[in-house]
């Protein structure tokens, strides 16, 4: 994997892990009622939260598919060339093949 996909990768697991212990803690505090409502007024953050791990999951689909896509060109481009060598090599096994057929010219 490159840098950038390692880095981005970690990035995407640590906000996991804060969404890990972020619902740990309200699972904890679900007995204090005050506690809970007091997170009412953060609800914004947690919608802004909830939309930077969609455009996370969003970023990496994007880039998924885009090295998918680069590496398919790159290998139909390897198969053809691949082909073409082939076809070289035939056509010169070939070719001495039927020089070494060809009788020699009567005397």
């Amino acid at each position: 994997m490159k840098k950038n996909r390692l880095i981005f990768f970690s990035i995407f697991a640590a906000y996991h892990v804060i969404v890990f212990f972020f619902t740990l803690y309200v699972r904890s505090k679900q007995a204090d009622l005050g506690t809970l409502y007091s997170m009412l007024g953060y609800v914004p953050l947690f919608l802004w939260g909830s939309v930077i791990g969609i455009l996370l999951f969003l970023t990496d689909f994007v880039w998924s598919w885009k090295v998918s896509r680069d590496s398919n060109s790159t290998e139909e481009a390897m198969r053809e060339e691949n082909n073409i060598l082939k076809a070289k090599i035939y056509d010169l096994t070939e070719g001495k093949k039927t020089a070494s057929v060809v009788p020699p010219a009567n005397r």
